[in-house]
């Protein structure tokens, strides 16, 4: 049974019959009126309607959510929810989707670039990806779909040559192509790809990038999957601060109390932990930044422990463990032995 905590809402799903369609065509006036009629408080009415014509109603239904009573045949807001309420939310969504998108870029620029230079470095290859001895697949990995993806990225890549001449000089001058050099790969297909490409090597070369990070292979790989659902997310400028994506992250055991493995909160925890080794002063801004950032925003959130439970925050969250990484006991960062 859905549960009301204040005016931010623990919902459910509820399993309905599908029916047809039926809702009209609103204009920006009609969808305040609409709001109003459902007992949201709106002072100034042009004002609401402005920020609909920039802000598309569906989207800003999403967010309304959570200030609902449930269940209610008319999704009546909770007595005193105000317009500006749920622009706040909509505010803090859009400033941790900026957030996040930074911190993942230095990651994936990062990445790619360990990647490359640890596994040219212990095959003494410009094409490690063509290694089957790398890969625990071994002969078929030659025949898969991860290096199929890195192929097929080359080639789109060619027919935008306008768009990057560097790939088409690869191809005009080299044999090889459409297999390029690993550091020239890494950057013309997607972190998903690369994730998989990760994920497929044998644990002494998984073992060989993460030990880079101060983490266990087992968790960059995890890491990987999950922050490529994140990314995707924020690229497409998706909600974040209450989504649950489809790849759970695996946590520490440190981490106690342990955020829920699909929330953001996770997210950021194993992001900050990978931005440290490359920049430990500015994952330390970072963190202030976002800390600060959802901090102000419990300060004048209606019911801070739903918001809190929403996003992933547990008891103690800005000094949680998780703020301070993991080391592998067993894999230091002065290691340099070879994969095989």
């Amino acid at each position: 049974m859905p549960k009301s905590a204040g005016r931010f809402i623990v919902r459910t799903v509820r399993h309905v019959t599908p029916s047809p369609y039926t809702r009209p065509f609103l204009t920006v006036e009609q969808q305040v009126g609409t709001l109003q009629s459902r007992g949201l408080l709106v002072p100034d009415s042009q004002a609401a309607a402005a920020f609909l014509r920039g802000f598309n109603y569906y989207r800003f239904r999403a967010y309304c959510y959570r200030f609902k009573v449930c269940p209610h045949p008319h999704h009546t807001f909770a007595k005193g929810t105000t317009f500006a309420d749920i622009v706040a939310l909509c505010t803090l969504d859009e400033d941790l989707t900026f957030l996040l998108a930074r911190a993942l870029r230095w990651m994936e620029i990062d990445f790619r670039t360990r990647l490359a230079y640890q596994l040219a470095r212990a095959t003494h290859s410009a094409f490690p990806q063509l290694d089957p001895s790398l890969f625990w697949r071994g002969p078929d990995w030659l025949s898969g779909d991860t290096l199929g993806a890195l192929r097929r990225d080359a080639e789109d890549k060619l027919r935008r040559k306008v768009a990057d001449q560097q790939i088409a000089h690869l191809e005009e001058q080299y044999a090889e192509f459409p297999d390029l050099p690993i550091w020239a790969a890494v950057e013309v297909t997607s972190l998903g790809t690369l994730s998989r490409l990760y994920a497929a090597l044998w644990p002494g070369a998984k073992k060989l990038i993460a030990r880079t990070y101060g983490v266990p292979a087992h968790f960059l790989r995890s890491w990987l999957h999950h922050l490529t659902d994140v990314r995707n997310q924020c690229a497409h400028h998706g909600r974040v601060w209450d989504y649950r994506f489809s790849a759970s992250v695996d946590l520490p055991r440190e981490w106690v109390p342990a955020p829920p493995a699909q929330s953001v909160f996770a997210s950021i925890l194993c992001l900050h932990t990978l931005i440290v080794s490359l920049d430990a002063e500015r994952a330390a801004a970072w963190r202030n930044e976002v800390t600060q950032r959802v901090y102000s925003y419990l300060q004048r959130c209606p019911q801070p422990r739903a918001f809190a439970a929403h996003i992933g925050l547990p008891e103690g969250w800005q000094d949680h463990p998780g703020w301070r990484g993991i080391r592998d006991p067993y894999v230091t960062t002065r290691d340099n032995s070879g994969w095989r």
